[in-house]
């Protein structure tokens, strides 16, 4: 209202919009949790217009918080186990993604990527919930605190983010 642009929010599986209607998509924390990611990919590209723009911001899949994560669950639990895919991760992600397979599905649904990235900046201020009492607690949360810190250094952030163009078939 603010700014006098027309934004809708929802499920595009259920949305009757015409084709070519929109000329930028945002999926902000929405791709890992689609039951149809590639389906809803393909609906935004029908929707968009000619030059339309797609931004996706998501988890990254290759992120060192969750491969240190896995690798100790796995070590403790005696079994290769994940820590951030649903039902384990709390924010019950169905897919994950990493940059290669993000710009992989856009293409495959006609788009071209024109720009991706594992993010620097924000990935520092990662958390979730941290079990544990005292002491215990908080040494857990120093080595969160650290792994995302050198995630961030190396590149492999927990945020990614990319930017795309329709294609014209």
């Amino acid at each position: 209202e603010t700014f006098k642009a027309n934004a809708l929010a929802g499920d595009l599986s259920n949305a009757s919009f015409s084709p070519k209607s929109f000329e930028v998509c945002s999926l902000i924390s929405v791709i890992q949790y689609l039951q149809d990611p590639m389906g809803t990919l393909k609906r935004v590209n029908s929707l968009l217009k000619k030059g339309g723009l797609i931004y996706i911001e998501t988890t990254n899949e290759d992120a060192l918080i969750f491969k240190i994560g896995d690798l100790l669950k796995s070590f403790g639990e005696n079994q290769k186990v994940t820590t951030h895919l649903s039902p384990l991760f709390s924010s019950f992600q169905i897919y994950g993604f990493n940059k290669k397979s993000l710009e992989k599905a856009l293409t495959t649904a006609g788009f071209e990527v024109i720009y991706s990235k594992v993010m620097r900046g924000m990935s520092i201020f990662a958390g979730g919930k941290i079990e544990g009492r005292g002491i215990v607690k908080i040494l857990k949360m120093i080595i969160l605190k650290i792994t995302v810190f050198l995630g961030v250094l190396i590149g492999k952030g927990h945020v990614m983010y990319c930017m795309a163009i329709k294609k014209e078939r």
